[in-house]
């Protein structure tokens, strides 16, 4: 079977951007080639191959097992090809709109979108001793996806109108709250401390309102990103920053 010529393309770029989990759809329902960060035995790639649909947990399970590291499992993530190509278009449909809007803010956010890699991800939950206890968290794969299974970071990542073309990431620092991350930008407004949205590193997605003027605490996962959303949208675009929010939560790193 030819695979698609997108699949062609993000075969490439994963054997360019490594550290991750690549299950294509070959002769065998499940076919699993793995790329990890590290592995005990010296050798950085490994093949799994099912000839029937496989719980989530087997390949998983071994997986983990052969890596030198523990997984970051709240922002590892299961990753669906099958919709990689969609996603693709939404990301291409949201970036022209920033750009026919016009603005320096939009101009500048659809300059950090073009940098930042995207994958449509499963909602499911990769934590082991979770999927132990859950036999719903416990899927059949069939088809072809991507297992991604990253370290734990020490970063955040602004994203949005921060007057800049490009993400900004923070290094984590121990007792800082939203609050103290946010005013490192002097070039926000108070509308606009006022309201960041947040897509934590488990997808789940929430808008911090107020955090600036009443010092609400907001818990923050490693690794999570801190939109900072466009004022004044034409109406024909108002659901554009939910648009970009959703886009973001399917953010990789690899």
């Amino acid at each position: 079977m030819t695979p698609p010529r997108f699949l062609k393309l993000l075969g490439a770029a994963l054997l360019a951007l490594i550290s991750n989990v690549v299950i294509a759809n070959a002769s065998h329902v499940t076919d699993i080639q793995v790329k990890p960060y590290g592995h005990k035995s010296g050798n950085d790639t490994l093949s799994l191959q099912y000839t029937d649909k496989v719980r989530l947990s087997k390949p998983l399970t071994y997986v983990v097992e052969q890596l030198d590291y523990t997984p970051y499992f709240l922002g590892s993530s299961l990753i669906d090809l099958s919709q990689a190509e969609t996603l693709a278009e939404r990301k291409k449909d949201i970036i022209k709109r920033l750009t026919a809007i016009n603005t320096k803010a939009s101009l500048q956010i659809a300059s950090q979108l073009k940098t930042l890699l995207f994958a449509p991800k499963v909602i499911a939950d990769l934590d082991l001793d979770k999927i132990k206890i859950s036999p719903k968290k416990d899927p059949l794969l069939s088809g072809e996806f991507v297992l991604h299974l990253p370290k734990r970071p020490n970063t955040l990542l602004f994203v949005g109108a921060l007057n800049t073309d490009s993400a900004i990431k923070v290094t984590i620092t121990p007792g800082s709250t939203l609050n103290d991350y946010l005013n490192r930008f002097p070039q926000l407004s108070s509308s606009q401390k006022s309201a960041p949205w947040i897509i934590q590193a488990d997808q789940f997605t929430h808008q911090a309102n107020n955090v600036y003027w009443k010092g609400k605490p907001t818990y923050l996962s490693p690794g999570a990103i801190i939109f900072i959303g466009l004022d004044d949208l034409p109406e024909k675009d108002k659901d554009l920053n939910k648009a970009i929010i959703n886009l973001l939560s399917n953010r990789v790193e690899w």
